[in-house]
């Protein structure tokens, strides 16, 4: 399990503390309605909580934040005196509320009479102001979901001076009157215009209180509880307005000197400025004032090419540009964590930038950035600084390839896990961190402890299918301090990922249409959670499984363009339906072909790259689609053909032409566009590698440079694949997928790559295919195909113990790796291992697979759409040597997919007549020379026989041929398929001839009691005489190199060397 300690985010037992006092509680927070408890009890005192708010929310498609806590009208309002001291009845005693939010009321009175006394100093007014301000108390509206509501009142407050109502934009008005040089009067007054701009046009604060509980009544079927709560904060509210004089209905209230409509802010001396001048008058008299500064560039759009006026000093302005404007506010305020989420942005927006220089000259990548904001801002005091955008920077670093970045500053590592679990301490009703916490999850067994305070919380089982149950519940009040229990829930992937959806429906329901696009996310990685279509995961009361669920992601992404992510989602779609499956979409009824064209409509993108990458799917895809379909045709009508049916066939002919000739034409249409970025850009590896990406390993271009600048790019030199790739880690070492590209050409055939066993790259270091797999693993630990390939070469020289480690990590990060299970069950039978346990990377176990269960999950795991593959000889060879046949006579028959072990062999022969191991089989299963197979009506010489005809593997071979020699009887014979006559003599020298660097000992021992002890009778072995005695030396000889101290000391280094490597990747 993994638990997280607050104090401490190394610990590997990690606990998520959802407390009170750092949990923000909404009326329709999914987190909350996820871990709430029910309980009956019907005791009205509850206490009222108030929850502390500290963050700004952003999210990952915007740059603008808002960096200024609103000014609450609240002032000095003793939270944490109602906290403890006041029940509900308590509270709507109208003398709790005058104590509460008027303490401050006799300071107040002592500064209007300083201003009445000292009408000219600014100083009086601006303190005013500030003893009005309180963030802690603005929290009380946020706890309504009315954002800004603080601020939208604080404007409207109107205090008596000289029997004149002056309200809070006057005093702004008035200091800067006094004096247009005081520090912040000119920001100050930008907030509260920017306040009332957003509220310009909305319903008076009154209706949106009064509304709000009907609305959450309505939509999220709150508790009575709940609806209590907002009644009795909608009472306070109510009261604090008339206590204060405030007129929150007449919308006339605004001031004069405001007019939202024309975005006019008229001084007091009559002079009369736009909004953003204030920005860039409060920078005139503050040139340190960053905030003030980011407002400026926040009414700037394009990053580059839109540019304003600002003052460099008294006397000299400049034109600067957005970039140039957050390069300057980074300079004031280091690690500002807006700032730098906007830079990121633009960084991997336009993809123009590879690192960002900052003005005292360091260049920082975006990792670098992201970790910059993360390191300044995580431990600060300032809630303002501390937004979950540095922190979903932070994961989208991580979460490309390296899972962990080691921070050098405070000498540790930084996991993808650790960092998502302490954002969703930070930012628990974000549910994108829940999302990111569902992907770093490696399977649906891995739990993470959540420990909550159950008070007044309605609980639901996350055991349960539906782990958001928003059923009623009766009011439970509680006053002894000693009911609140912590409570620890087990939550799983899916668990978080279904938080995730259910908080997004919410949201969508409120009419935040932007929270669309993540809802398609989370739905496509619901689905990949699944392992078949018989998984279903339940949302509001339907069962889903992963066809439901990519059809909703499917259907949400064709309201907008398509991108890569809609590729994915039909690509998982059409894996998991069967070739003539229908589906609807949008109430629609769909066949494979159909979606596949829905990726060539009208929402393609118009970006070059993901026209292409999408295009070279569908189109490769439609190609497979209809050659399946000639093939069916063909099958169906073998016999007979018509030509109703040869139409067809030309038809889908000329629908393949179509497509490849596509193909190729989008193919040359993007080499050339990846080809203009690289001259524009030759620094930039991702141009090489996308460039190496497209092209054949036979392919080669050349890269003209037609300014004839020195661009770095060697004229006229012919490029091929491996060649762009080079380049591109020659730019990039650390870059994921390159490695991997290289390690894949070596392993091509000889013809191909020219029978070059080691890759050289370009600054001179020689590498073998182990070793690119390591550094591939080394730069993206979760590339389980680089696992998987290492897992193999491990087994190739004979390391079989070291290749179930990777093969078991395959697992581990991907469920549904047919191939791991089936090489891991392999191994294991190899080493008569009967089982394993595939662990999670903290160490803890688990599942434990035996070998048959390995194999069994092999089979089911191969094909999405649930289908088994019939044909897949090996896996249902090694499942049948795991199978009781009942031969003798004692054990029960096993039943395998409703199979017996017969059956089983039987289908391979069915399906694979050239499975040699088939045929092998079947002759251990008959007890006598005489005994016939039923599947076959061949004997076991018979069957031996067949073996040998089809299999062309020397190891096989040798084992077919002593195993048919153990058949024999000493001058007995057997005529060989080709044509062959042979007695057990002459098979076991075929059998060591056949494959003589085997564990051959036990071949030359037999081979020696085929002679007598006379030392004329002798026998050729590869061309040479040996007697008897000869034959025992070489069998002692053969033993003994095997034993032999060298070489086995050769091989425990060998062996020390891979296990050091592996353990670096694994730790």
């Amino acid at each position: 399990m993994i638990r997280f300690f607050s104090n401490n985010l190394n610990k590997s037992k990690i606990t998520l503390n959802y407390l009170n006092n750092s949990l923000t509680k909404c009326n329709n927070s999914n987190i909350h309605k996820f871990l709430q408890k029910n309980n009956n009890n019907n005791n009205n005192n509850i206490k009222l909580k108030f929850y502390s708010t500290t963050t700004t929310q952003t999210t990952t498609t915007t740059t603008k934040n808002n960096l200024n806590t609103p000014p609450s009208l609240i002032s000095n309002s003793n939270i944490d005196y109602f906290n403890k001291n006041f029940t509900i009845e308590d509270i709507k005693n109208e003398q709790i509320i005058n104590s509460a939010f008027n303490s401050s009321s006799r300071k107040q009175a002592s500064i209007i009479k300083l201003i009445e006394k000292e009408p000219n100093n600014p100083n009086h007014y601006h303190e005013l102001i500030e003893i009005n301000r309180n963030q802690n108390s603005n929290q009380l509206y946020k706890m309504l979901q009315v954002d800004n509501t603080g601020d939208f009142l604080f404007h409207r407050k109107v205090f008596k001076i000289n029997g004149v109502d002056i309200n809070m934009i006057d005093l702004h008005l008035k200091i800067i009157d006094l004096d247009d040089t005081f520090k912040n009067a000119h920001y100050n007054l930008y907030l509260l215009y920017e306040s009332l701009k957003k509220y310009n046009n909305n319903k008076n604060i009154n209706n949106n209180i009064n509304d709000n509980n009907s609305n959450n009544n309505n939509n999220n079927n709150n508790s009575n509880n709940n609806n209590n709560k907002d009644r009795l904060l909608s009472s306070i509210i109510n009261k604090f307005v008339l206590k204060n004089h405030l007129d929150i209905n007449n919308n006339n209230n605004n001031n004069n000197n405001i007019d939202i409509n024309n975005d006019i802010i008229k001084l007091l001396n009559g002079k009369e400025m736009k909004p953003i001048d204030l920005l860039i008058k409060e920078f005139y008299n503050n040139d340190q004032n960053f905030e003030a500064l980011l407002k400026i560039a926040n009414h700037l759009k394009d990053f580059v090419h839109d540019k304003i006026s600002l003052p460099i000093s008294k006397d000299q302005w400049k034109e600067v540009s957005k970039l140039a404007i957050l390069q300057k506010v980074l300079d004031l305020k280091k690690g500002h964590p807006v700032a730098i989420s906007q830079i990121i942005y633009f960084m991997k927006t336009t993809k123009q930038m590879k690192e960002f220089r900052l003005l005292d000259g360091q260049s920082l990548t975006i990792k670098q950035l992201a970790l910059m904001a993360y390191l300044e801002n995580r431990g600060g005091l300032d809630p303002n600084y501390i937004i979950d955008q540095t922190w979903l920077d932070m994961i989208d670093c991580l979460d490309q390839g390296n899972f962990s970045l080691k921070n050098k500053k405070e000498c540790r590592v930084i996991t993808l896990t650790s960092l998502v679990l302490e954002a969703i301490k930070k930012f628990p009703r974000n549910t994108q961190f829940h999302y990111h916490l569902s992907k770093s999850l490696n399977n649906n067994l891995e739990t993470v402890d959540f420990t909550f305070n159950n008070e007044n919380e309605n609980e639901n089982n996350p055991n349960s299918n539906n782990p958001n149950n928003n059923n009623n519940n009766n009011n439970s009040n509680k006053d002894d301090k000693n009911s609140n229990k912590l409570e620890t829930r087990y939550l799983n992937r899916l668990d978080f990922i279904k938080i995730a959806i259910l908080d997004q429906l919410e949201k969508i329901n409120e009419g935040d249409s932007n929270q669309l696009k993540l809802l398609s996310d989370y739905y496509y990685s619901a689905s990949t959670f699944l392992e078949n279509k018989d998984q279903t995961i339940k949302i509001k009361g339907i069962q889903l499984n992963n066809v439901d669920l990519l059809i909703r992601a499917l259907e949400i992404d064709m309201k907008f363009e398509f991108t890569l992510n809609s590729k994915l989602i039909v690509k998982e779609l059409i894996q998991l339906l069967n070739h003539d499956e229908i589906v609807k979409v949008n109430g629609k009824s769909m066949t494979r072909e159909s979606l596949l064209l829905l990726l060539l409509g009208p929402n393609t993108p118009k970006d070059n790259d993901s026209f292409y990458n999408i295009s070279k799917f569908t189109f490769k895809k439609l190609i497979e689609h209809y050659e399946n379909e000639i093939k069916i045709i063909n099958s169906n009508n073998s016999n007979n053909s018509n030509n109703n049916n040869n139409n067809k066939i030309i038809s889908l002919n000329n629908k393949i032409n179509r497509y490849r000739e596509l193909l190729k034409k989008s193919k040359e249409f993007l080499k050339n566009s990846i080809i203009e970025k690289l001259k524009k850009d030759p620094t930039n590896s991702d141009n090489y590698f996308n460039l190496s990406q497209i092209l054949n390993h036979d392919e080669t271009i050349i890269i003209n440079n037609n300014d004839n600048n020195n661009n770095n790019v060697d004229i006229n030199k012919q490029w091929n694949k491996i060649d762009l790739i080079l380049k591109s880690i020659d730019l990039e070492p650390t870059k994921k997928l390159t490695y991997y590209s290289l390690f894949e050409y070596l392993s091509l055939p000889t013809s191909i790559k020219n029978e070059k066993p080691t890759i050289k790259l370009i600054d001179g270091t020689v590498l073998e295919k182990h070793q690119l797999l390591y550094l591939e693993l080394t730069n993206y630990p979760r590339n389980t195909n680089a696992y998987y390939q290492f897992g193999l070469h491990l087994k190739e020289i004979n390391f079989k113990e070291l290749a179930t480690k990777l093969f078991n990590q395959c697992i581990t990060f991907d469920p549904k790796f047919s191939n791991a299970y089936l090489e891991l069950g392999m191994i294991l039978y190899d080493l008569k291992i009967p089982s394993t346990a595939i662990k999670h990377q903290t160490g803890d176990i688990i599942m434990k697979y035996s070998r048959k269960q390995l194999f069994i999950k092999a089979l089911e795991s191969e094909n999405p759409n649930g289908t088994l593959n019939l044909k897949n000889s090996l896996v249902w060879y090694h499942l049948s040597l795991e199978m009781n046949d009942g031969n003798d006579g004692g054990s029960v028959v096993d039943i395998e997919f409703n199979k017996t072990k017969t059956d089983i062999l039987s289908l391979i022969i069915e399906n694979d007549p050239t499975f040699s191991k088939s045929y092998y089989e079947l002759s251990n299963l008959l007890k006598s020379n005489q005994d016939k197979c039923k599947v076959t009506g061949l004997n076991r010489l018979e069957l031996l026989s067949k073996s040998i005809q089809v299999e062309s593997n020397i190891e096989q071979l040798s084992i077919y041929f002593s195993q048919l020699s153990n058949y024999l009887q000493d001058h007995e014979k057997i005529i060989l398929k080709d044509g062959r006559s042979m007695n057990k003599q002459q098979l076991l020298i075929e059998a060591i001839e056949t494959n003589p660097r085997g564990k051959i000992s036990s071949l030359y021992y037999d081979l020696s009691k085929t002679l007598s002890d006379n030392e004329d009778d002798e026998l050729l072995l590869f061309n040479k005489p040996y007697n008897k005695s000869q034959l025992v030396k070489e069998a002692i000889d053969c033993l003994n190199k095997e034993n032999d101290p060298d070489y086995i000391n050769s091989i425990r280094l060998k062996s020390n060397y891979y296990l050091n490597l592996i353990k670096s990747l694994l730790k």
